[in-house]
């Protein structure tokens, strides 16, 4: 009976870890929104949280990927990507996207007084999400660059680019988002007054760069050993590192212009 349950935690144990460990997706999220809440005026946060019923916006930034096929939120299903070309530059897909989730959001946002409470605490759920996700460089997609069927292996375990940005490349620090905050959050006003200027075309833009720089970086097939990997990571790293946090500063201007009343 011992042995059965000492296995059992030992699985638990591994599994917590495989989660703790790979997760841009919700580490990651966690990270951008708590370095934006830093950056909230107090009405801001406080309007905000009033219609979150108390929570922080950190509470929900993995929610739109929870609910995205509920059928009353399938139209999100689209808006956690962006288009861009083999120059990394967005382009307006005919589908929806990112830049045009952001977009709408806002939109209905900036008109929140005559909306119901509900309708727009969905919303603000949505946007912090979309606003990471934009910056992800995984999340811009160049149809000449197939992310999720280059597979290879890093150190035996088994991945493909779009799950190398959403799952791996924090893998070197075993932080928290408020360790990733306090490690990140380290520029002076000036600096983040210009890292938080730019359009989301501009922004979407800017993750498609991110991502043409490393298009050499993954063999299909290729098992990369345990060096490789840490170099993979930590190249990775920097890149995803500057993601968020550019992300959190223009979250917060964002919902700043729109509950700072």
């Amino acid at each position: 009976m011992k042995t059965k349950i000492k296995m059992i935690l030992a699985v638990a144990f591994a599994l917590a870890c495989s989660f703790q460990v790979c997760a841009w997706g919700r580490l990651g999220h966690d990270a951008v929104a708590y370095i934006a809440e830093r950056h909230l005026t107090p009405k801001a946060k406080a309007n905000i949280e009033r219609y979150l019923d108390n929570h922080s916006i950190v509470y929900y930034a993995s929610w739109m990927d929870w609910v995205r096929q509920m059928p009353p939120y399938k139209h999100s299903s689209r808006w956690h990507a962006s288009d861009v070309d083999s120059l990394g530059n967005y382009y307006p897909s005919k589908r929806r996207d990112a830049v045009e989730g952001m977009k709408e959001t806002y939109n209905r946002l900036s008109r929140h007084k005559e909306m119901t409470d509900s309708a727009v605490a969905d919303n603000i759920k949505l946007f912090v999400h979309i606003v990471g996700d934009m910056h992800c460089p995984g999340h811009a997609f160049y149809t000449g660059y197939d992310q999720k069927n280059i597979k290879f292996k890093l150190n035996t375990r088994n991945s493909q680019v779009h799950d190398f940005w959403d799952n791996c490349v924090l893998d070197q620090h075993p932080w928290q988002y408020q360790e990733y905050a306090e490690q990140l959050d380290r520029f002076t006003d000036k600096e983040i007054g210009e890292m938080q200027k730019g359009t989301p075309e501009e922004w979407a833009t800017e993750s498609g760069k991110a991502i043409t720089k490393t298009y050499g970086w993954f063999e299909d097939g290729r098992q990369y050993d345990k060096a490789e990997t840490y170099r993979l990571i930590l190249s990775g790293e920097k890149i995803a590192h500057d993601r968020i946090v550019r992300a959190g500063y223009r979250l917060a201007r964002l919902l700043n212009e729109i509950f700072d009343y």
